[in-house]
This record gives structure tokens, sequence and C-alpha cells, in this order.
């Protein structure tokens, strides 16, 4: 799953609560969240533009930015484990991943379906959209078959005929295919 303008989606109410639950440092997080709302400005060949004035989330490419977004969807990814336990999901910043393997096509056409629901409407937390960039990976027809129900209910999913391996490895991106 790709969250669509996932950044601009936190927003400060409720994230700071999260961050209180979840111990993390009040000084820090009030100070970030202070930040966030400052005017930004692009610049090209060295020329400031126009200001930008934030409205109510944090700023892409904070350095505590990550650290916010796993406080941001902590709680609801906590929740969804446990509403879904068959279908474990992956964080990675504002990309999530979870693979669904069930008995039968029809427990994974209905997993998928509801995990998309989920996503869609959290509780407790402003909405996320779902990217078109989304994609699944099919290894049976269920897959296809919950990638239609969505489609119809307004969330596509890019079917991939198969997986691409990008030839990456989990060490600090390292090519599987050099040598050192």
């Amino acid at each position: 799953w790709d969250v669509e303008a996932f950044y601009e989606s936190i927003h400060l109410h409720f994230l700071l609560p999260r961050c209180r639950e979840l111990q993390f440092p009040m000084a820090h997080a009030a100070l970030a969240a202070a930040a966030c709302r400052f005017p930004r400005a692009l610049t090209a060949n060295g020329q400031p533009g126009r200001l930008i004035w934030p409205r109510r989330s944090i700023v892409i490419g904070c350095p505590i930015g990550t650290d916010f977004a796993r406080a941001f969807l902590h709680q609801a990814l906590h929740d969804l484990a446990y509403q879904l336990p068959q279908a474990p999901t992956d964080e990675y910043v504002d990309d999530l991943a979870q693979v669904i393997s069930n008995h039968t096509e029809q427990e994974n056409i209905d997993d998928l379906v509801k995990a998309a629901d989920w996503f869609t409407n959290m509780p407790n937390a402003s909405k996320l959209t779902i990217s078109i960039k989304s994609c699944i990976v099919p290894a049976d027809n269920a897959a296809r078959t919950a990638a239609s129900i969505l489609e119809r209910q307004g969330i596509h999913l890019t079917v991939l005929n198969e997986g691409e391996d990008l030839g990456l490895a989990c060490n600090a991106a390292a090519r599987r295919d050099r040598k050192s």
C-alpha cells in the first residue's frame, strides 16, 4: 500500500497525543511540531521562491519525520494486526506491505478487501487515501478478484503479473551483483 500525500495526512493535533502515549521525548516532539508551523521556501539556482505556509501537517524531509510517521501509524497498525492477525503489515515510512496467505482464495479476497477498507477508514485518525501507485503481486486469482472488487469501490491497485527482483540486498541497499 502506498499512501497518497502521506506526510500531509499527519495532522499535528492527532500526532502529539500519540507521541505522549508512546513516551516520545515531548520536548523534542514539541520543538519539531513548532518547526512544522514555520513557512518554507523552495529554491532554484540559489534563489528562494515565495514562502509556502504549512497547513496542519509535518514537514517532508524533517529529520524527525520518520519517527513522527511511526508514532502516527503505531496504534492503527496495532489495531489492524488485532483485526487481521493473518495479514501482518510491515511499515516502510509511508509504504505499507502485507502478505496475505490463507487456506482458501475467498479468505484471501476477504482479507485484502478488509485491509484496504481499514486503511481508508482508520479510526481515531485522519483518513488515509490509498495511492494509485499501490500494487499487488498476485499468487493466485484471489488477488486479481480482490483488485476488481476494490476497483469498484474506488481503490485502484495495479496488478503486477510477477514480482521484479531489483537486485538489492537488505544491507544498506548494496547491490547483490557487485563485488566489494
